[in-house]
């Protein structure tokens, strides 16, 4: 009866529409097919050991790109993940904890003295949520990971001399919306009062899967955008635009004043120097 009653008719033929309108969406509209050649070019990718920013790695290595991952997530399965996958070794794994300033400045340090060049910044760090306790730098762990040290990295690479050039073209911030459905609930928890947790974990993460395949993006999806950004002629000439996933978007905020109050904020909560703003 139950079976009956929720898979009808109707009901699975919105299921069938919604998950052709999806591959139609995913496959015409926000897969990057693009066979520009990366080769020659040097990417920092931030948080490229997991999700999107390492898909955005692997596509990156797999057009000829050398590519830094910097990240707090470095192990040595990270590395062969990605040489299985891309069949190369044209990466470096550089360990940064975006949750302090000063592991943020000693990463740029060290590019300046191992790097000729960067042409590519993609800020793709990011988490969904945290503990209340302050970092040692006395801010918010979400907003210091997510907006601060992104905005430090930014400006140091810019501010020098030796990456200045390139990187005023070619900086992305791609963790500022939410990608798609990810796959993170506690709808199982109250289950184990009646025993029945193995057949509701079954059932509920099948259910899950199939309706992100359905609706949802997966990390590779999600990642396209920042790819199209890097290597599509279309965004050559384009700076101070937010991107959405076919075509530039319109910004949320036309507030300037605000914008400068929270700009002119963000320089002193993360100590730029004098040479080092923009």
């Amino acid at each position: 009866m139950i079976v009956t009653s929720v898979f009808n008719w109707p009901v699975l033929l919105i299921i069938i529409g919604a998950f052709l309108l999806n591959l139609f969406f995913k496959y015409c509209c926000m897969r990057c097919n693009s066979n520009v050649c990366l080769v020659g070019k040097t990417a920092v990718v931030t948080g490229g050991s997991l999700g999107i920013g390492h898909e955005i790695v692997l596509s990156l290595l797999s057009r000829g790109c050398k590519v830094i991952v910097a990240d707090k997530v470095i192990t040595e399965n990270v590395k062969k993940s990605i040489i299985q996958k891309t069949k190369s070794s044209n990466f470096v794994l550089e360990l940064v904890d975006f949750a302090s300033f000063k592991s943020v400045r000693n990463f740029v340090e060290k590019l300046k003295k191992t790097e000729e060049k960067i042409d590519i910044l993609v800020n793709n760090v990011g988490i969904g949520r945290c503990g209340d306790d302050p970092t040692d730098d006395g801010l918010n762990v979400l907003m210091q990971i997510n907006y601060f040290s992104p905005f430090l990295l930014t400006h140091l690479l810019i501010a020098s001399d030796i990456f200045a050039k390139k990187l005023r073209k070619h900086n992305i911030m791609c963790n500022s919306y939410h990608p798609g459905l990810i796959i993170r609930t506690n709808i199982f928890k109250e289950s184990r009062k009646y025993g029945t947790l193995n057949i509701l974990d079954v059932v509920g993460l099948f259910l899950l899967e199939v309706g992100v395949f359905i609706i949802g993006q997966s990390p590779r999806d999600a990642s396209q955008t920042a790819v199209n950004v890097v290597v599509s002629e279309e965004y050559k000439n384009v700076t101070g635009e937010f991107v959405g996933v076919t075509s530039i978007k319109p910004w949320g905020s036309h507030d300037e004043v605000l914008c400068n109050k929270i700009w002119n904020a963000s320089e002193t909560l993360v100590k730029l120097q004098p040479n080092e703003k923009l």
